[in-house]
Order: C-alpha cells, then structure tokens, then sequence
C-alpha cells in the first residue's frame, strides 16, 4: 500500500520546525516583527525590545479558519490545500527566496483583525477573478513586484501570476511547493 502524502498543515509544520533550528545560529530572524500593541497576536512571545520588535512563532489554531463567508460570496468552495495553508497557522509573514523570486508570505494571519481582513481581501480577490471570468486563483503570496504567487481554486496547482499573462505553473501542489521551500532569506 502506497504512503500516504504528508498533509499541508504537516509540511508547513516541518518547515516552521527546520528555519526554527536555523534561528540560533544567525543574529538575523525572520520571527521579529514590528510590535502593535493594539493587535497582539496569539504567535507574539515577548514584549516590544528596544527597536520596537518582537519576537514570535508560528501557533497551530485550535480551530482552522473559517472560510465560509468567502464560499458563500463567491458561490463555490475554496481548494482544501489553500483552506489549510491559509487556517492553519497563526503567524506573522516571511519573506522567502524562491528561485528567482522573493516570495513574500503575507498570507498568514496573526490576529482575528488580520483574519478578518486577510479574508476580505480573498473575497475582493476572488470576486474581481469572476467578473473578469477568469479561472479562480487563492492567493498565498507575493513576490514584491506586479506578480503573486497563488493556487489555481480548480486543480491545486501552485502557480505565479502575473496581469495581463498567462500563469506560470510552479508546482502540482501546494505540499510539493513547501517541500521545496528555503528558509528564509539570511538564514
């Protein structure tokens, strides 16, 4: 009988795990962030330094994020894959080198407040998609330029997109795509 194949929740946790190993043997982290006291996020370990930051790491939600408000506006379901890379997490963003690309992981959420606007934000998205008729992508990322990276709503596939051109197909999934992710830049 075949393995079966890693969830994505399990592969983003393997990943959090390995750039977490990396973390002691640099004096740069990627899990510093700008403190805001008025949002404070279940992933924030500490109180503000010096500089204003503050550390944190990635916290498995007790409950995965609901999507359903984002299903019902756009009259379908969402790709279970992106459901779970989106919900599962609370975390600040990283940012990743991919091959040519940086790859921006804001699609994380930190707080309820995040939440609730990261999920606007996918609706707007996803709303904007349709009425253009164009295939439904959930965005998962960016890479600092006019392009982001996304999963196609239909297949799973992880692609990057660009306006006005057709997507480039990354990986067949999204587990297969993390597999593949480096830590994050100066790690």
């Amino acid at each position: 009988m075949p393995a079966s194949q890693p969830s994505v929740r399990d592969v983003l946790a393997r990943y959090f795990e390995h750039v977490l190993s990396l973390e002691p043997k640099t004096e740069w982290s990627p899990f510093r962030v700008e403190s805001d006291p008025e949002l404070p996020s279940p992933c924030d370990l500490d109180d503000e330094d010096e500089e204003g930051l503050v550390g944190w790491r990635p916290v498995l939600r007790q409950t995965p994020g609901d999507f359903s408000s984002v299903e019902e506006a756009v009259g379908e379901s969402l790709h279970p894959d992106a459901k779970e890379f989106l919900g599962s997490y609370w975390a600040h963003g990283l940012q990743v080198p991919y091959e040519d690309n940086l790859l921006f992981l804001p699609a994380f959420s930190a707080n309820e407040e995040n939440w609730s606007r990261r999920l606007k934000g996918l609706r707007e998205h996803l709303m904007v998609k349709r009425a253009e008729k164009l295939p439904l992508t959930v965005f998962i990322g960016n890479s600092g330029d006019d392009r982001f990276f996304s999963v196609d709503n239909a297949t799973g596939k992880v692609l990057l997109e660009d306006f006005g051109s057709p997507p480039i197909v990354l990986a067949p999934s999204l587990v297969d795509f993390l597999s593949r992710l480096p830590p994050p830049g100066g790690l």
